[in-house]
């Protein structure tokens, strides 16, 4: 049996207001988190990890944002 007459579309990826929301709300926690640290005396390179992951994480919420965006 042929699948001739199948019309393919492309697979888009499920992206949820909620997943985005608790992806929001971690990098909040991480934000505030970080901000305690330095407050609490930490150095940049104690940090810097974490700082690192901040910018991932904002990264993947405008991504994720756009994609739904456009979806």
């Amino acid at each position: 049996m042929e699948l001739t007459n199948v019309i393919e579309k492309p697979v888009q990826p499920v992206i949820t207001y909620l997943q985005i929301e608790q992806l929001a709300e971690k990098h909040s926690e991480l934000c505030h988190g970080v901000y305690a640290s330095f407050n609490g005396g930490a150095q940049f390179e104690d940090l810097e990890s974490l700082l690192l992951k901040m910018l991932d994480q904002a990264s993947e919420i405008s991504s994720l944002l756009m994609l739904k965006n456009n979806i």
